[in-house]
């Protein structure tokens, strides 16, 4: 596999995780594994995934303190979350996310469009 062609879903709602896949499901990612919490995401971040896109609000660790201990500048990491709290906003990117997406009725739109930026090559 290619480095970078593997793609995380962090989350703890199974209905984002099928929304997600079946939305990117033109980009060229070779595979997308799906863990439920930072705990599992961090069991296997020796994967070496691309990107990373994480929740906010999961049980145990949150998004932030994942993001705070995955520390690899290599992995382009966003946050999804359903908060429109701003505080959670910037303490995601402070901590390393690239961008912050509300888990909204445009969340495909936006992340086909970062992903398809000419500037934000995917793999």
């Amino acid at each position: 596999m290619p480095p970078n062609s593997l793609l995380f879903i962090v989350d703890d709602d199974e209905f984002i995780h099928r929304l997600i896949k079946l939305g990117l499901r033109n980009l060229p990612i070779e595979r997308i594994d799906h863990f439920y919490s930072g705990e599992e995401c961090l069991k296997n971040i020796h994967k070496s995934p691309g990107i990373i896109l994480i929740d906010y609000e999961m049980e145990g660790l949150n998004g932030i303190d994942t993001i705070k201990k995955i520390n690899d500048p290599s992995i382009r990491i966003f946050m999804i979350s359903g908060s429109k709290d701003k505080f959670v906003e910037k303490e995601a990117i402070r901590n390393g996310a690239e961008g912050f997406f509300l888990k909204d009725n445009s969340l495909i739109h936006k992340l086909n469009s970062i992903f398809n930026s000419k500037n934000v090559p995917l793999i």
